[in-house]
């Protein structure tokens, strides 16, 4: 899934100057730092594996969001269906969601010039979701657009 994301007014202007996924020079600080702020969801949709068939909208074409990336290394991400969808309650993935922990960024092992930004979940509203390593491919084309993709999960050791 490819959530295009902007930064929010609460976005921090001390971020690295037209930092990209694709510049050789930038170092996972470079993206760490650019990533700092809040950032609202453009649009949030799912590709077909196979490359065939338009793109999905899980959530439906209006979908809201609100990703937060803070200087410390916390982070949390809300994702909401669009309130015309007329729903009571909220219960599976597509009714929306969050989590919360912390955060950090990792040069692509398959990918040269390309970084991954790992989310450790915490805590989140859907039990499947926590105690992961949520890992998206970090495409920032300049400070006004953020693009996610997946990449994969990771299970936490739990002791």
């Amino acid at each position: 899934m490819s959530p295009p994301l902007t930064p929010s007014s609460s976005s921090s202007s001390s971020s690295s100057s037209s930092s990209s996924s694709t510049d050789s020079t930038c170092t996972e600080r470079d993206i760490e730092e650019a990533l700092i702020g809040s950032w609202s969801l453009l649009e949030y949709f799912s590709d077909p594996f196979d490359g065939k068939g338009p793109s999905l909208h899980p959530m439906g074409p209006d979908a809201r969001g609100i990703l937060t990336y803070h200087p410390d290394g916390c982070m949390s991400v809300h994702l909401m269906p669009s309130p015309k969808t007329g729903k009571k309650s909220r219960t599976a993935l597509n009714d929306g969601f969050m989590y919360a922990g912390k955060y950090w960024v990792e040069r692509h092992e398959r990918e040269k010039n390309s970084f991954i930004v790992c989310h450790r979940a915490e805590m989140a509203s859907l039990l499947h979701l926590e105690g992961r390593v949520h890992k998206r491919q970090v495409t920032l084309s300049n400070r006004n657009r953020l693009v996610l993709s997946f990449v994969g999960f990771e299970e936490l050791n739990r002791d």
